[in-house]
């Protein structure tokens, strides 16, 4: 499906979703579709945005609308963001940077996830800004410094401190899906991702790139395996 297309069906949030739903792997679309155990917060969430309503105020003079905030000391556009999405690039080829430069033509603020496919460092040469990076308290608080220190290095204007996640929710769908680190699917799962032709086609390159190097230090390999055992050691609670 052509751009245009996606744009012309994507007319709302849920046809956004099923047009995902129509076009990711079920591990994948899982991942960015789901949540924690049952997903009760998550239909809470759901629930709490849908009871928001926008109160029409006529005659008031609307010539000049504008919906500008400051935040940090940077103007946006608008008082909407891009939070961190892990594992943006395994959605749509350069996924991070694609929404990046996006948030950037929209003037307003993106927070790169530390769980992204590509680097920090990649993310800066998009020229986005604001830009922000996602850190965790991970156990080793030396990798902690050298994250905060590269952002910095980079030039992000600010760190989002993530400090609720350091044991990992227990994501149902992606245990039923096989979608860890590294990754257990199923024959089934397998065979639905090979019918996924467009997906297999925009990712055929992009797959070979994926490093997670937010995790590497230099020098260190990237390889699954290491970075299997990389992650669980800077997620481990104890």
């Amino acid at each position: 499906m052509s751009g245009p297309a996606w744009r012309r069906q994507g007319y709302s949030i849920d046809a956004m979703r099923n047009l995902a739903r129509a076009a990711l792997p079920r591990p994948i679309f899982g991942f960015a579709d789901g949540a924690a155990e049952d997903e009760h917060t998550l239909q809470r969430n759901e629930m709490a945005f849908d009871g928001v309503e926008l109160v029409p105020r006529p005659l008031r003079g609307a010539a000049q609308r504008d919906l500008s905030i400051t935040l940090f000391g940077k103007t946006l556009s608008m008082p909407v963001i891009i939070g961190p999405t892990g594992l943006s690039g395994l959605y749509w080829p350069d996924g991070e940077r694609c929404t990046a430069r996006a948030t950037r033509a929209a003037g307003t603020a993106f927070c790169l996830s530390h769980g992204s496919v590509c680097t920090l460092e990649e993310l800066a040469g998009t020229g986005a800004a604001p830009r922000w990076m996602q850190v965790f308290i991970y156990k080793d608080r030396g990798f902690t410094r050298e994250l905060v220190q590269r952002s910095a290095a980079a030039g992000y204007d600010a760190i989002v401190l993530t400090i609720d996640n350091q044991i990992l929710g227990n994501r149902e769908r992606d245990i039923r899906n096989g979608f860890s680190i590294p990754p257990r699917f199923s024959l089934p799962a397998l065979a639905g991702m090979a019918l996924k032709g467009g997906w297999l086609w925009r990712m055929r390159k992009e797959l070979k790139r994926i490093t997670f190097g937010n995790y590497v230090r230099p020098g260190e390999s990237s390889d699954i395996k290491n970075l299997s055992g990389r992650m669980a050691s800077l997620l481990d609670p104890s």
